[in-house]
């Protein structure tokens, strides 16, 4: 059997929000990201606005419950920063 699993953190998260968080955990200027519409960019492919993915199999099948976004950008910058 296989199964293909989305993973993801139990809230929606935009790509802005993901940038300022980031920044904000960093101490980094957070007021530099601005936020445009994806429609304004041309990255060469399209792409819907949400792409937020269904992690509801993943928590089901593995029987986690996801951190959230900020949880997981904490818990990867401390495990890199004491590398």
């Amino acid at each position: 059997m296989q199964l293909l699993l989305n993973v993801g953190g139990p809230n929606r998260v935009s790509r802005f929000q993901m940038a300022e968080t980031v920044a904000r955990i960093r101490g980094y200027n957070h007021s530099l990201i601005k936020s445009v519409s994806a429609s304004s960019v041309n990255r060469g492919v399209t792409s819907p606005a949400d792409i937020s993915m269904d992690i509801s199999l993943l928590i089901r099948v593995l029987g986690i419950n996801p951190c959230s976004f900020e949880d997981g950008v904490r818990s990867t910058l401390e495990i890199s920063d004491s590398s």
